[in-house]
């Protein structure tokens, strides 16, 4: 019978607690056989991202997305800038998108995501 493999669709690599020990949370991952990530991070994070994920493309992918609790700092040019990013071939999939009202609790902010 082969190993099992996974697929972690969701994990957030790029953030700051990560960065000091980036190389060892990914050999910790091989070693419990998730060979696979995707990345989903702010807009902040995409281009980190995206060049990470050059390093192994058949294992790395990235999701472009605008964080629900973000939704107040998206303006013209932030829109821009995310559907740019959005058309780089190493961003497979959008998201972190949609609604959050676990975290955000103020009506008036719900109203506009």
């Amino acid at each position: 019978m082969s190993e099992l493999h996974y697929v972690d669709t969701h994990c957030h690599l790029m953030g700051e607690e990560f960065q000091e020990d980036l190389e060892e949370v990914i050999a910790r991952c091989k070693e419990k056989h998730v060979d696979k990530l995707m990345i989903i991070l702010s807009l902040e994070e995409t281009k980190k991202a995206i060049e990470f994920a050059k390093r192994n493309p058949e294992n790395y992918k990235v999701a472009a997305g605008i964080f629900p609790e973000d939704v107040t700092k998206v303006d013209e040019k932030y829109w821009n800038a995310f559907f740019e990013l959005a058309k780089d071939p190493m961003v497979t999939a959008i998201g972190e998108i949609g609604l959050e009202y676990h975290w955000v609790t103020d009506e008036a902010e719900r109203a506009v995501q």
